[in-house]
C-alpha cells in the first residue's frame, strides 16, 4: 500500500468519491483490485437504520450502458441498538477492511452483469435461499482476491458482541469454518 507514488494513489482514486472519515481503509479496500480503478463509485456515510452498508448501481445510472454506470456505496453511522456493534466505525480497521471489501465485491459482479441480471437481485433478497447464495458467492469472490485475512474472524468477533441478533443477520454470509475450508 505504502509502495505506490503519490501520483499513482492520485491516480488510482480519481473517480471515486471517499469520505474523510474512512478515508484509509477505503483505500486499503480499493487498492486490492485493479479492476476496480476504472468503476466510478460515491461513498456515502448516512443515517440507515436497517443496514451497515451497501452497495447499488447509482439510481441515475441504472439504465446507462455499462461504461457510464455509476455505483453508490453506503455506510451507515446509526443503527438499531442491538446491531450497533456492527456499524463501520465501531469495527476495527481489519474488519472495516472486509465489509468495505464485500461491498466493492458486489460491484465487481454487478459489473459482469446486464440489467436484466442486476434486477433479478432484487428478486433474490426477498427469498431466503437465494440471499443467502448469492452473499456467500459475494464472499467468495472476496476471498477469491485475497481479502480472506481481513475475514476470517469476523463472524466470530459480530457473533460474540451481540449473539441472538447478529446469528440471525449472519446466516446469510459464510461462516468462519467455511471460510477456512476455502482458503
Amino acid at each position: 500500500y505504502q509502495k505506490f507514488s503519490r501520483s499513482k494513489k492520485i491516480y488510482w482514486f480519481t473517480n471515486k468519491i471517499i469520505p474523510a472519515e474512512f478515508r484509509k481503509t477505503i483505500e486499503v479496500s480499493l487498492w486490492h483490485d485493479p479492476e476496480l480503478n476504472r468503476v466510478r463509485i460515491q461513498f456515502l456515510v448516512m443515517k440507515w437504520k436497517w443496514f451497515h452498508s451497501s452497495a447499488l448501481p447509482h439510481p441515475l445510472t441504472f439504465f446507462l450502458p455499462k461504461r457510464w454506470r455509476c455505483y453508490i456505496i453506503i455506510i451507515s453511522n446509526e443503527s438499531k441498538d442491538e446491531i450497533a456493534h456492527g456499524l463501520l466505525k465501531n469495527l476495527s480497521e481489519k474488519h472495516q477492511i472486509w465489509i468495505l471489501w464485500h461491498e466493492l465485491a458486489h460491484i465487481l459482479d454487478y459489473e459482469n452483469k446486464n440489467l436484466l441480471q442486476i434486477s433479478q437481485i432484487l428478486q433474490w433478497y426477498l427469498k431466503k435461499t437465494k440471499r443467502k447464495h448469492f452473499e456467500n458467492s459475494i464472499d467468495i469472490l472476496a476471498i477469491k482476491h485475497g481479502i480472506w485475512p481481513y475475514l476470517h474472524g469476523f463472524y466470530t468477533h459480530l457473533i460474540s458482541k451481540h449473539s441472538q441478533h447478529t446469528e440471525h443477520f449472519m446466516k446469510n454470509y459464510l461462516s468462519d469454518e467455511e471460510i477456512k475450508r476455502l482458503t
